[in-house]
């Protein structure tokens, strides 16, 4: 066998690569000190384990956590941050999502803030590591290192290149040239080189310095494999070299016996062990081991030792493996026969031949993680099945696999997608393999079928160390099943890889689901995958990188289905492919000439799986293909359990819960773990293919109106749930939420009344709980208009009072009057008419009815907080407390505020207390007590995660972060703000962009850069101007961003740049007055308070220290009428300042009293005549 070169780059100095250059310790990280350059084998030039030139930070993993920076040691204290970093290094490139970093570093210990938590934890180690290492983007937190700047990876990079070269980890101790050998002394040299390089890396104890958890134990067990792998390399190569050097043959002895002591129960360490003790010359001590061992696992389990090891005592005690004969070989667990007296080292090797490999057509893209999984499977698994839906490249992956392990074995592969028996398959592996029933005699005389071609196999294959790889046994699984059952049992030599659409069932085999590639993510291997084959038909193609990442993930991420798709890049473009995929099968039909016919099309892919499937599991399938997304074992019921005239007799009944069970065998549906328990999905692909046997099967009416009856059952229970368990009732409409919003589009088109209004209520809550005010905005015409035409005794009162009193409140925000009157028209009907309203649904719907009537407001919240119904009462003291912050009742309203927390103490009304935690937040904010409102908004963003309200929660960090400014800590803020970017969002949305403006500009104003913060504040402003000056609803949040704008330039000296944004905003101000639209005292006295400002510092006048009496009044009065504070721009104490600074002391005292004991009509009249009478 060639030599093969093992090594990677060395560095310049020809360093050996058992040096690694990471310092675990004080100056060199610590080496094992059994295997020094001195140690037989160390030959320099062997596999390193590090690159040529470092990256100028390194980490350790292996025995402590340890952080080399620019070649200094860098220490990283605290378990918490160790542990973070540890999570992040063990795969170098991938991005980790917050919420499996939180898992990983708290594990059931959360924090009671978990995001805040990880900020500070990622901040630690930011300081830690090199600028850019520690990256973070929509999706998560990654480590910008390559593997080999990490011990552990480092590692395993070297053990999969030696399992590659020398083939299954427990073949020890073979003779030169035997093939999957190495095949000199210096390709040993070069075994045991690496080996120690790597072993070298361990420092201590891996895991000890972290937090007690399921990653330390990960991070142990991960350390524990690879350096049992290691070592046994370094042993075998050590058995190779002690044929002709009895210092390595000793060595090899030492090594094997130790850890042989260490692992009683392990018959592969025992093996290696006695082959090593008999090289260097003990063959009784070898045989002495055994028969310890055969007595104790006879004393203590009455067992006998393996045949593989009862065979190598033998072989020992007949002198086959005595020292430096080169003679003798085993492979614990693979059943090696006993080696033959009087073999030598120069015969020549048997000459092994692999049938079946396919060459390599193109580079295999966004595999190589699956690749190396396999491969590791087969270190140790007998049978290893890659299960997946078609298209997913389980044939490719195979033949990759295949050609890696021929490098050490005989590889067959036996393609069973031509058989259209069961009972072929026998005689396609024996075809395969060379083998007939006929015993053929040297002179080609036929002896006669001694035996069956069936029972001939298992008797051929057991001298043989091969790697059968079955490919496409999904239509004949039971046969394949059988036969390879047979076959392992018979030879411990054999390993078997499949691919199938359905795994086999057997006991001795390893799943490994091939799932589609990933569209996501900045190196998704899905676009790669499109651009490579796209550029391979058409080099000068415009692939925008978005677009084609909609392609890919339209396509499910199925390579086949890129790979067709990227085909007709030959006559379109990108988008024209996008926007055909609405009929991917009709689009999708030219592919590779030399692919099997049933990999042509997209329609043949998944057609080939349909054709295997009974009559029932047909049925059920196209049924569920109606579904847009998941669905739970009782939706299937609900949906699919019914009999139609071609589904054959068994269709229906109980059977559509084996029919899951079967579609998930067939990788038709796939099963998803849920908090709320098991749900199944299916491919988009697979949906439409559904879709279209449903059509033809004539039953498409029928599943709908099933699907219907079924969303309408959900939506009401979902509302009987919410009145005791919101939490609850959120996470199951959000988990049929595609479904339920699917069904009532269709309602809505069809003009299914009683559906449509009966799922409109619970998809509005879910909506505005998460902040998307959009949606059910844009249904509020449909709907109005068909709850006209709804039967009553067809929707549930508490759907039909729900859905007008939500049409209602939407109304009031959507431009002109038409639809808020019908829709107030509807609301009171309902309450004249409808019996079995909640005693809630009544005050709300009242409550809205006199929103614009301040009065008779009043009066219904007085009696609403007094109500024997707790649900009314929390609507009351909610309303009172908006009611009483509009009028500069602060006090008052952080009462009430404060009240609605008694009523969520319970952690099921997780809604009502996000809602009370961020009333009382934003009155703490704008009253200055800025550290409180700090602690409130980070509970309310918890509550709103719980719900997945990402977009709300989001946003609450960026409150959350001028609150923390406020109080005057900007590396708080900062990572606040880093917090609040991370995961999924939609960033595009004006008022988060907005905040975030306001956020950075605050932050760089207090950094003491003034311009750029001013212009990020100003476009920040910008963002939501439009919406806030120029929409018919009122706004005050535009007013108030506006103030603080304004007082950011005022309070550092811009003042003047500010005018234009003032009369902006005094002239929206003046508009809604007029309407009567605007009630927001403390919004209005912002404004006056940063008008005010901009007047004392413009004015030459105002220089005098008497200063100016208007201008100090106007700012008096905004205190007076307790102006926000919500933006360190806009706190109390800097106008304070200011007003001293420009006016003095007692000027400025005078006008504040004078302010305070104006009645509060008239404090209201003069701040508004002079913001009015501005513009």
């Amino acid at each position: 066998m060639p030599s093969v070169d093992l090594r990677t780059r060395a560095d310049e100095h020809g360093n050996d690569a058992g040096r690694p250059r990471i310092d675990h310790g004080e100056e060199h990280m610590t080496s094992d000190t059994t295997r020094t350059p001195s140690t037989p084998g160390s030959a320099p030039g062997a596999l390193s384990a590090r690159a040529e030139s470092g990256p100028s930070v390194e980490l350790a993993v292996l025995g402590g956590i340890r952080v080399r920076r620019d070649g200094a040691l860098v220490a990283v204290t605290g378990a918490r941050a160790r542990t973070l970093l540890a999570a992040l290094a063990l795969d170098p490139g991938r991005t980790r999502s917050a919420r499996g970093l939180v898992d990983d570093v708290w594990g059931d210990e959360l924090p009671r803030s978990p995001r805040g938590a990880l900020q500070t934890q990622v901040s630690r180690l930011r300081g830690v590591l090199a600028p850019g290492v520690l990256e973070s983007g929509p999706a998560g937190y990654r480590l910008a290192l390559d593997r080999d700047a990490v011990d552990v990876t480092r590692a395993q990079d070297v053990a999969t290149r030696l399992r590659r070269h020398w083939g299954p980890l427990d073949h020890v101790g073979r003779r030169d040239g035997d093939p999957g050998g190495p095949g000199d002394a210096h390709d040993a040299h070069e075994v045991l080189s690496a080996a120690r390089g790597a072993l070298a890396l361990w420092s201590g104890e891996p895991g000890a310095d972290l937090s007690d958890g399921q990653l330390a134990d990960t991070v142990r067990a991960r350390a524990a494999s690879l350096r049992d792998e290691l070592e046994r390399y370094e042993i075998a190569a050590l058995i190779v070299l002690g044929r002709r050097d009895p210092a390595a043959a000793a060595e090899a002895a030492r090594l094997a016996e130790t850890r042989s002591a260490a692992r009683p129960g392990d018959e592969t360490a025992l093996a290696q062990a006695m082959v090593a003790l008999a090289g260097a010359g003990r063959p009784s001590d070898a045989l002495a081991q055994f028969a310890r061992y055969r007595e104790r696992i006879a004393d203590e389990f009455g067992a006998d030792p393996s045949p593989a090891l009862a065979a190598l005592n033998v072989a020992i005690l007949g002198g086959d493996l005595a020292a430096g004969t080169g003679s003798g070989e085993f492979a614990p667990g693979r059943g090696d026969d006993v080696p033959k007296s009087g073999a030598t080292t120069d015969a020549p090797a048997a000459p092994k031949r692999s049938t079946g490999l396919r060459a390599s057509p193109n580079p295999l893209l966004g595999r190589a993680a699956d690749v190396a999984v396999v491969e590791e499977l087969l270190g140790w698994a007998r049978v290893v099945t890659v299960a997946g839906p078609g298209g997913t490249g389980k044939t490719r992956l195979a033949h990759e696999v295949g050609r890696a392990a021929a490098a050490t074995r005989q590889v067959a592969v036996v393609e069973l997608a031509p058989l259209r028996s069961a009972d072929d398959v026998v005689s396609a592996v024996g075809s395969a393999l060379g083998i007939s029933e006929l015993d053929i005699a040297p002179g080609a005389r036929v002896l006669g079928p001694a035996q069956s071609l069936r029972e001939r196999l298992p008797l051929e294959l057991g001298g043989r160390s091969l790697l059968l790889i079955l490919d496409n046994c999904e239509h004949v699984v039971d046969a394949v099943a059988d036969l390879v059952a047979e076959l392992v049992a018979s030879s411990d030599r054999l390993s078997v890889l499949t691919t199938s659409r359905a795994p086999l069932r057997l006991d001795s085999e390893v799943v490994h689901p091939l799932a589609p590639l990933s569209p996501d993510g900045d190196d998704s291997p899905a676009v790669a995958l499109f651009v490579h084959r796209a550029r391979a038909v058409r080099p000068s193609a415009h692939l925008d990188p978005e677009v084609v990442r909609e392609i890919c993930r339209a396509l499910d991420g199925l390579p086949l289905a890129i790979e067709l798709a990227a085909a007709r890049i030959r006559a379109m473009s990108a988008p024209e492919i996008a926007r055909g995929l609405g009929d991917r099968f009709a689009l999708l039909r030219a592919g590779d000439r030399a692919a099997p016919s049933r990999h042509r099309t997209l329609h043949a892919v998944i057609d080939w799986s349909w054709q295997l499937l009974a009559p029932r599991e047909r049925a059920v399938l196209r049924r569920l293909a109606r579904f847009p997304s998941s669905f739970d074992r009782d939706a299937a019921r609900a949906v699919a359990e019914w009999e139609s005239d071609d589904d054959g007799p068994d269709a229906a009944g109980a059977l559509v819960d084996q029919s899951l069970d079967d579609l998930v065998d067939q990788s038709l549906l796939t099963v998803v773990e849920t908090p709320l328990g098991v749900r199944y999905s299916m491919l988009e692909t697979v949906r439409e293919f559904g879709e279209e046997k449903l059509a033809a099967a004539g039953e498409l009416d029928e599943v709908d109106r099933r699907l219907a009856a079924w969303s309408r059952a959900c939506a009401v229970a979902v509302a009987q749930q919410a009145r005791h368990d919101q939490l609850g009732a959120v996470r199951a409409l959000d988990a049929d939420h595609d479904t339920v919003l699917v069904v009532f589009r269709r309602a809505v088109r069809t003009r299914d009344a009683a559906t449509a209004v009966t799922l409109f209520a619970p998809l509005a809550l879910l909506w505005t709980a998460r902040g998307v005010h959009s949606e059910p905005a844009a249904w509020l015409p449909q709907v109005t208009e068909l709850i006209r035409d709804v039967d009553p005794a067809e929707v549930p009162a508490v759907m039909d009072g729900a859905t007008r009193l939500l049409l209602a409140v939407h109304a009031s925000f959507a431009p002109g009057v038409r639809v808020l009157a019908r829709a107030r028209v509807d609301l009171r009907r309902m309450l004249r008419e409808r019996d079995g309203l909640s005693p809630t649904l009544r005050f709300a719907a009242n409550a809205t009815l006199v929103s614009t009537r301040p009065r008779e407001l009043a009066r219904l919240t007085s009696r609403g907080v007094r109500s024997d119904d707790s649900a009314s009462r929390f609507a009351a003291y909610l309303l009172r407390s908006h009611l009483r912050e509009d009028v500069a009742d602060t006090e008052g309203a952080l009462r009430d505020a404060y009240a609605l927390l008694d009523f969520t103490d319970d952690d099921r009304q997780v809604l009502s207390r996000a809602t009370a935690r961020q009333v009382v937040a934003s009155l703490l904010a704008q009253s200055g007590a800025a550290a409180e409102a700090a602690r409130q908004y980070e509970l309310a963003a918890e509550d709103l995660l719980r719900i997945g309200a990402v977009d709300q929660a989001s946003q609450l960090d960026l409150m959350h972060a001028m609150a923390v400014l406020c109080a005057g800590d900007v590396d708080g803020a900062r990572l606040l703000r880093d917090a609040s970017m991370s995961g999924d969002r939609d960033q595009d949305e004006a008022e988060w962009r907005a905040l975030l403006g306001a956020v950075d500009g605050e932050m760089h104003l207090a950094d003491g850069f003034v311009d750029s913060g001013l212009d990020r504040y100003r476009r920040g402003f910008e963002l939501i101007a439009d919406a806030s000056f120029g929409s018919e609803r009122s706004d005050p949040m535009g007013v108030l961003f506006a103030a603080a704008v304004i007082g950011a330039h005022v309070v550092h000296g811009r003042a003047a740049s500010a005018v234009d944004l003032l009369d902006r905003a005094c002239r929206f101000l003046r508009d809604r007055t007029a309407s009567g639209s605007l009630r927001d005292r403390p919004v209005a006295a912002a404004l006056a308070l940063v008008s005010g400002a901009v007047e004392l510092t413009t004015s030459a006048e105002l220089t005098t220290s008497t200063g100016d009496g208007e201008a100090l009044e106007l700012m008096a009065l905004g205190i007076a009428n307790r102006a926000r504070q919500d933006f360190p721009s806009l706190v109390h104490e800097r106008y304070h300042r200011l007003a001293i600074e420009h006016a003095g002391e007692e000027a400025w005292e005078a006008a504040l009293t004078a302010a305070r004991a104006l009645p509060r009509v008239r404090r209201d009249a003069r701040v508004l005549a002079w913001l009015t009478g501005r513009s």
